[in-house]
């Protein structure tokens, strides 16, 4: 009766939440395209001998640790097919990058009405939620037609855990229909159970994050890049948001009277944001080069503007120091192993909650240091000013993401009991 009253409202709010799409789309177009999907209406066609699973990943974070899940699925079953659903078109705009076998459409609103149309015509063997991705509707018709569904790669940061237990008449029923909940850490794995998962259907499994690497694609494209840019010192602020970009370019600014040379690879978090930062750079009279142009900064070019999808992990093995948007912004960070497994040092503002594990191991390694707006230039003028230090707490981090991996195999090998 509960989820009923949740539908009701959820169906009530449908005209301001495509109100809210077409206003997105005024920095992004491609928020007023496709609202059939976003409607239930099936956007491809499966091949109908071979067993599907869908996996829902929000945006890019969670799609890139879905298609590491995908890679080592397919190793040992290359018959599977996988469908991706996303919310946003940066994400979406990645997964129809990959390869013919995982398909690709929007994840419609959390009614059933507009779910069935979805399990009719994919007919799922199993369902996979990424991370946080905790859907009641979803969840309870899954459940009514024996479809099994696991939340995978599962993370629960307090302040989330806090956000379901207000609505718990709501969330609790959704969390015990999980068949199965493969959790970062045991600090996860607790809260799930309190927030009403079945604890005999969770497991700590680890992170799948720790288990990226570059492909031989990237590393190749890594080399060339390296090639093209020379011997010019590079630092990388990668998913910026509104708010901290300042902070960033504030103390690039204060370094270029030290190291003239230096080059500054921004990335902004949001594909809506690659235009205003372009012209937040020619507005500090700062010089850039544009990847989705093929530019590679000259002489007189400062900045690299990063305004294409899916590289900044490959750029990352550019710097001699990361720093991590969402952290000086209350966004939690971003993921801080990018960087750290291609032995580069990590710098991040305070807000960390989204990897606080991980943020936690390479601190105490001397990989990733926290450090308030204030503080950032001084920060980075140490770690690159030091060529052994920075050498030596890259290394760590390195060590660190080897020591931690394994966990997409588990994770595998777990959902395989599931497929139906």
């Amino acid at each position: 009766m509960l989820r009923l009253a949740y539908s009701f409202l959820l169906t009530l709010m449908l005209p301001l939440l495509f109100m809210r799409l077409w206003r997105r789309s005024a920095d992004n177009p491609d928020y007023r395209r496709r609202w059939r999907e976003r409607l239930g209406r099936p956007a491809v066609s499966p091949v109908r001998s071979q067993p599907l699973i869908w996996v829902h990943a929000v945006s890019v974070g969670e799609s890139m640790a879905a298609r590491s899940l995908i890679n080592q699925w397919r190793e040992t079953m290359p018959d599977v097919q996988f469908l991706v659903t996303t919310t946003t078109p940066t994400g979406s705009e990645l997964v129809r990058s990959w390869e013919p076998h995982v398909l690709h459409q929007y994840m419609p609103f959390d009614l059933t009405s507009m779910y069935r149309s979805l399990f009719l015509h994919y007919r799922p063997g199993l369902i996979v939620l990424m991370e946080t991705e905790v859907w009641p509707n979803l969840i309870a018709l899954a459940n009514r037609t024996e479809t099994p569904i696991a939340l995978v790669n599962a993370r629960m940061s307090m302040r989330s855990a806090w956000g379901y237990e207000r609505f718990r008449w709501l969330s609790r029923p959704a969390f015990a229909g999980l068949s199965r909940v493969l959790a970062q850490t045991e600090t996860d794995a607790d809260r799930l159970r309190k927030l009403g998962a079945r604890p005999e259907r969770v497991a700590v499994t680890g992170s799948i994050k720790y288990d990226i690497r570059l492909t031989a694609e990237e590393e190749t494209a890594l080399s060339g890049l390296k090639e093209r840019l020379g011997d010019r010192p590079v630092i990388v602020a990668g998913s910026l948001h509104p708010g901290e970009e300042d902070v960033v370019i504030n103390a690039y600014r204060s370094l270029l009277m030290v190291y003239p040379r230096l080059v500054l690879v921004v990335a902004p978090r949001h594909q809506e944001r690659f235009e205003p930062m372009g012209k937040k750079l020619e507005g500090l009279n700062l010089k850039y080069a544009r990847r989705s142009l093929d530019e590679v900064p000259a002489s007189g070019d400062s900045v690299w503007l990063l305004d294409t999808l899916g590289e900044l992990k490959v750029f990352y093995g550019l710097a001699r120091v990361a720093l991590l948007g969402g952290s000086w912004v209350d966004r939690g960070s971003h993921n801080p192993l990018e960087p750290a497994m291609q032995g580069v040092p990590v710098i991040t503002g305070p807000s960390v909650y989204n990897f606080s594990e991980a943020s936690q191991l390479l601190s105490d390694a001397g990989a990733l240091r926290q450090t308030s707006a204030r503080d950032l230039y001084k920060v980075l003028l140490d770690w690159l000013g030091d060529d052994d230090a920075r050498a030596r707490d890259g290394a760590a981090g390195k060590a660190v993401v080897a020591a931690n991996q394994g966990a997409t195999a588990r994770q595998v090998d777990s959902l395989r009991e599931l497929l139906r």
